[in-house]
């Protein structure tokens, strides 16, 4: 080989070499900073143990896998985690980082020894890459979401409350995924679960504002979920005269989806409602004379004599409690905290100017009473996102 050719080589694999280290040094550059755990901002009393040792804690701070971060009383600390996660530490509380990985195929998992930690992610995680929050008694996994968790030491109990996306919960063999509005209570290995959404008045303390509106759980499929409401929230006819209607006529399905819609839920709430297809159902009573009508297109709506049976398995689970305010509306014809009779949409066996209900004793009954009676309660129902937009 001539001494120019010899050169030729020599020069290629130097060009080589380098190119394959700038490629090398870019990716570990990138590895090393998207699993950056940085303190961000630190107020009141924060402390820290690397290794079993104390350590000075300042903003700007990187932590490594176990280091334990408390916080005292009227202290909190905040961490960015890679570029695109946020934790927030309140007072009185202790937890550790572990970041590994990269950015497509990576773990970060924050555990939470006692205390409360609100945690914030920017933008869903790939694929294989992984969120979790960690408390002695559960753990809470995510892809993208903003969520709450708290560990209770001495009562050994987690609790967690989602704001945006939906976050998995794992507890001894019992696994739930809730959804924004939602929180659970985690306490020797049982998830229990309540939803609160939108606000409405309750306590019959009109200066003090509406109340948040608790509600069941009926059902979760295809990215959404069915809520009906916990307590009764309203008392009135299912129509305001004794007439032949259905639910596509009657006033009760306008008022719900007009008055109680915008009274209830902000502009930015009504964007996760889902407007659904309510079904005209017929009455199953063998002996039925009514007309069930047409289907409609609702955000809000009551529960049919179907679903009514379906989706409660008791008639204990289908008793129906009133708020303050709700009892007040009609005080003269409930027994205070007796439960109460609540409406059912679909049209009374014998004829269309009565309409379905649940007695207060939680049975269905087919036969129904007349639309305009004034006395019995409003339980509305809606299918919402589990995103945080809707349709």
């Amino acid at each position: 080989m001539s001494r120019s050719k010899r050169i030729g080589v020599i020069v290629a694999i130097v060009i080589a070499i380098a190119g394959m280290a700038a490629v090398g040094y870019f990716v570990w550059r990138h590895f090393f900073t998207y699993r950056s755990v940085k303190i961000e901002e630190l107020k009141g009393n924060v402390a820290m143990e690397r290794k079993g040792k104390e350590k000075d804690v300042f903003e700007g701070l990187k932590l490594i896998p176990d280091d334990a971060v408390t916080t005292g009383k009227n202290g909190t600390v905040e961490l960015m985690i890679d570029t695109d996660k946020h934790l927030v530490a309140s007072e009185s509380t202790c937890f550790s980082v572990n970041a590994a990985g990269n950015e497509n195929s990576g773990r970060v998992t924050i555990r939470l020894e006692y205390g409360k930690a609100l945690a914030a992610i920017d933008k869903k995680l790939a694929e294989n890459s992984e969120f979790e929050i960690e408390t002695p008694n559960c753990t809470c996994s995510v892809r993208g979401t903003t969520f709450e968790v708290s560990y209770d030491k001495s009562a050994k109990a987690s609790h967690v409350a989602v704001t945006s996306g939906v976050v998995r919960v794992k507890a001894g063999k019992e696994t739930y995924d809730l959804t924004a509005g939602e929180s659970a209570d985690i306490e020797d290995g049982h998830i229990k679960t309540a939803f609160f959404f939108g606000s409405y008045e309750q306590d019959n303390d009109l200066t003090n504002g509406a109340e948040p509106i608790e509600w069941l759980v009926l059902a979760k499929k295809d990215g959404r979920t069915l809520l009906l409401s916990k307590y009764a929230l309203d008392a009135q006819p299912y129509h305001t005269s004794r007439e032949d209607v259905t639910w596509e006529t009657c006033t009760l399905r306008a008022w719900l989806n007009d008055d109680f819609l915008n009274g209830a839920f902000t502009p930015e709430e009504q964007k996760r409602i889902l407007s659904s297809t309510v079904t005209a159902d017929e009455n199953p009573n063998p002996n039925n004379k009514s007309s069930a009508g047409n289907d409609t297109i609702d955000k809000v709506f009551l529960l049919s004599i179907a679903e009514a049976n379906n989706y409660f398995d008791s008639d204990e689970a289908r008793q129906c409690y009133a708020t303050e305010y709700c009892y007040e509306l009609r005080s003269h014809s409930y027994i205070r905290d007796a439960a109460r009779w609540w409406w059912l949409r679909t049209p009374g066996s014998r004829k269309n100017s009565d309409a379905a209900v649940v007695r207060n004793g939680g049975d269905v009954w087919e036969t129904g009473q007349g639309v305009n009676t004034d006395t019995h309660t409003i339980r509305p129902a809606i299918w919402i996102s589990n995103d945080d937009a809707g349709e």
